[in-house]
C-alpha cells in the first residue's frame, strides 16, 4: 500500500517521503556475529556495505516526523528502511537487485540485516538498520569500517566475502549524529588501503571531514548542505562506485537521482553534494 508523499523536516534536514508496508519474510540462516574481527579476505565481487541509522524521533536530534515513520525500534515503516525510499523497501523494487538474504536481529544493536546481489555487475549489497536510539553505534561502526577496522565474514551463494572493514564501499545513511555528539574515530587499520566511502545525511562534509581524514578514507560522495537520505540517491552512489567513478561523475549522477526524486532542478540538486575534501 502507498501513502501520498509528504513533505516535512528532519531534524535540520528537509524530507520529501512515502511509505509502504514491507511484507518480506525473513530467510532462515545461522546467525552472523557482527562485531567480531575475521582475517581480510579479498573479495571476489564488489561488496558494498550499507550501514543505516533508522529514523527515531525519540532518540536522535531531529524534529519529529510523523510517529508512523519515526520509530527508531520499526522496521516495517520506517523512513530509512521500510518507506517508500528506504534501503530495504527501494533496493527491493530494483529490477537489476536480488534480496537474497535477511538476517533478524544479528546483533543487540542491528534489527536487521539484508543481502542483495547484482546479477549484472555481480556486485554485493549489504545493508544493517541499526536501531535508532544507536545512532551513536552507527556512527562509530561507520567510521571504524571506513578505517579498515571489524572486518566480518560474510557468505553469500558461492562466495566467502568479508564485509564491514573488509568491504569495497561503505556507505553511511541517516541522520547526521555528529550535529548532537561527539565520537573518537578510530585509527585506520595497518592493512588497510584507503576505503572509498559515502556519507549521506545533511552536511556531512562538515561535520565528518576531520573523522574521516583520520581513518585515512576517501569521499567519493558526501554533502554540502541539508538533505533527504533516501535510498535512491544510495543506488546512485552504488551505481558510481560500479562504474569507477568519482569527482564531479559521481556528485552528476547523485544530483540527477536527487533532482528526479525532489522534484527540483539538477542545478538545485547539485548544490547538496561533494566529492573529495
Amino acid at each position: 500500500m502507498r501513502v501520498v508523499p509528504v513533505l516535512f523536516f528532519v531534524g535540520t534536514c528537509l524530507v520529501f517521503a512515502g511509505c509502504a508496508v514491507s511484507h518480506q519474510h525473513p530467510v532462515s540462516i545461522p546467525p552472523l556475529t557482527i562485531r567480531g574481527n575475521a582475517a581480510p579476505i579479498l573479495n571476489r565481487v564488489p561488496v558494498i556495505h550499507v550501514v543505516v541509522a533508522l529514523c527515531d524521533n525519540k532518540y536522535q536530534g531531529i524534529i519529529p516526523v510523523p510517529a508512523r515513520i519515526g520509530n527508531g525500534d520499526d522496521l516495517v515503516d520506517n523512513l530509512y528502511w521500510g518507506a517508500d525510499y528506504g534501503v530495504k523497501s527501494y533496493f527491493r523494487h530494483r529490477s537489476d537487485w536480488k534480496l537474497v538474504q535477511s538476517i533478524k536481529n544479528p546483533s543487540p544493536v542491528i534489527l536487521e540485516r539484508i543481502v542483495f546481489t547484482n546479477g549484472k555487475s555481480h556486485a554485493v549489497l549489504v545493508a544493517d538498520a541499526y536501531r535508532g536510539r544507536e545512532i551513536k553505534r552507527a556512527t562509530e561502526d561507520f567510521l571504524s569500517f571506513a578505517g579498515g577496522n571489524q572486518p566480518s565474514a560474510l557468505k553469500v551463494d558461492k562466495y566467502n566475502l568479508t564485509v564491514g572493514g573488509g568491504a569495497d564501499y561503505l556507505i553511511y545513511v541517516g541522520h547526521d549524529g555528529l550535529m548532537n555528539f561527539a565520537v573518537a574515530p578510530p585509527r585506520p587499520s595497518i592493512q588497510n588501503q584507503p576505503k572509498k566511502i559515502a556519507v549521506l545525511c545533511c552536511k556531512s562534509q562538515q561535520f565528518f571531514a576531520p573523522a574521516i581524514k583520520s581513518v585515512n578514507a576517501v569521499p567519493v560522495l558526501w554533502t554540502k548542505s541539508l538533505m533527504a537520505p533516501e535510498a535512491y540517491v544510495v543506488e546512485a552512489a552504488t551505481q558510481s562506485f560500479l562504474k569507477k567513478e568519482r569527482g564531479t561523475k559521481a556528485t552528476e549522477r547523485a544530483s540527477a537521482a536527487y533532482a528526479k526524486y525532489q522534484h527540483i532542478s539538477v542545478k538545485a540538486a547539485r548544490t547538496v553534494f561533494a566529492s573529495g575534501f
